[in-house]
Parts: structure tokens; sequence; C-alpha cells
């Protein structure tokens, strides 16, 4: 009898907990790489739930996405784009697959330079992505709208302090060359006057030719790092630092901890030019 009556006093708890609050089922929002789920998070926070196209590890320029990413990305209400070559290949069929899906192109209005994609690793180029998410978060949840206009100008104010935090720590290297394998940081190079210097031309490697001429350049610049990423061959990175007794600094630009891995590029290319 006794245990009779703990059962039904359990079975009021648990009926007076699930009808006290509401039942909220957070919005499935996709994008491209992990940096714009940070982007996505700082100005929705547990809105959305965010499902990453590309995962960390993988190249952009030739991933290609197994059955259970295109089963997870159809589930989406919203896809952010923001124009890596990847999704010339696989918006058109994600679309398909999800005909109710809104692909929203966040590189909208940002003049590309030789259409490099990498516009996530520029604090300004970030504010204009982070823009448009607000924008379009607004559009399909509308009840949440306070919040999102209140987390966009915060993380606004953090895009500025960081903004202004990089600018300081390069100010003094600015006409400065430094070696990349990738041209992954040609905004970056341009908001703070820095040279990049790219092994990799067009997708491709130098040539023999072309070689000679950047180690003679960099051993001309006394250039002693060359920055390289997980998703390349450091092959080539490898016989140039040899020749040019230089060493190579790893970093990655689809880091989701987008913050910390921006200040950390700009440290050492402070520290190595």
């Amino acid at each position: 009898m006794q245990q009779k009556r703990h059962l039904k006093i359990f079975n009021i708890f648990i009926f007076v907990l699930l009808f006290s609050f509401p039942c909220y089922s957070a919005i499935n929002v996709a994008v491209t790489i992990p940096p714009q789920r940070f982007f996505v998070k700082q100005i929705a926070k547990d809105k959305v739930n965010v499902i990453v196209f590309i995962p960390p590890g993988y190249n952009p320029a030739t991933y290609e996405p197994n059955p259970y990413k295109l089963g997870q990305i159809e589930k989406a209400k919203i896809y952010f784009a923001i124009g890596v070559p990847a999704e010339k290949v696989w918006l058109k069929k994600i679309s398909s697959l999800n005909r109710n899906l809104i692909v929203v192109h966040t590189d909208e209005g940002i003049e590309k330079i030789d259409n490099n994609p990498h516009i996530w690793l520029s604090p300004p180029l970030v504010k204009k992505q982070a823009i448009i998410i607000s924008k379009w978060l607004k559009k399909i949840d509308p009840e949440n709208r306070s919040t999102y206009e209140r987390n966009l100008k915060k993380f606004l104010k953090k895009l500025d302090l960081l903004d202004k935090k990089i600018e300081r720590m390069l100010m003094d290297k600015r006409g400065r060359p430094f070696l990349i394998y990738h041209p992954c940081l040609t905004y970056f190079a341009k908001r703070y006057g820095l040279k990049q210097i790219s092994i990799e031309k067009e997708g491709k490697e130098p040539s023999g030719s072309d070689l000679v001429s950047l180690i003679s350049y960099c051993k001309k610049m006394k250039i002693k790092v060359i920055f390289v990423h997980p998703e390349f061959s450091q092959k080539i990175a490898r016989l140039i630092a040899k020749e040019i007794n230089a060493k190579l600094v790893i970093f990655d630009p689809l880091a989701e901890d987008w913050l910390q891995n921006m200040e950390y590029i700009a440290r050492k290319i402070r520290d190595s030019i």
C-alpha cells in the first residue's frame, strides 16, 4: 500500500514537472565550416542546434559528405553558406533533398580577392557575416528577435575588441612578408597591412623554376617561419624550410574556437616577422 502511494506521488511529480515548463525545440541550423558554428552560437546560444557540413580536419575544396551527413543537413531549416568550393558542388543536391531549406549566402556584399573564400579569418568581414546571420535568425524565429539582437551587439563588440587588439599586435609589422603554404590569410593580411607569400598558387604546387625563385626570395627577406595547415601536405613546405633554415608553424584555419585561434595566428605572425 505504501509502495502504491509513493508511486502515485512520483507520477504526480513527473506530470507537474513536464507541464510546468514550456516545450521548446531548438531550430536546426546548418553551416559549412566549424568557425561558422561559433558565429551562429554567439548570436543564437541555445536557441538553435548547429549542424556543421564539413567536419574538422577536412579540406573544404575536396570534401565529399557521407549519407549520414546529408541526412543531418536534410533536417535543417536554414543553411548559412560562406562561399567555399564544396558548396558549389553540394548545395544544389542538399536543396533537392530538403526543398524547404532556406539557403543564405553570408558572403553577400563582400568583395573577394582572386575568388579567395577565406573571409572568416578577418574580424571586420566576420562582422558583416554576423549581421546577416542575425537578420535571418530573426526572420525564421521572430519570437526570439530580442535575444538575437542583444547577442549580436555583444558579439560585434567582441569582434571590435579583437580587431583592435590584433591591430596593436601587428602595428610595427606593416609591410612585412610572411610565408604560408595555402593562401588562407589573404583578408587577414590585407586588414593588418601584411604581405602574404603563398607557396601554393591557385591550388597548385610551385613549378621547379617558381620554387627556385621562392627560395631565393625567402633567403633575401630572411624568412624563418613557414605557416602550414593540417589539411594539406607539408612535403614542399618542409623542402623549402630545409633550404632556408626555417621552421614550420601549424595552425588550423577551420578551428571552431575562433577568437582564441585568431589571437594565436596574430601572435605567431608577430613573433616570426
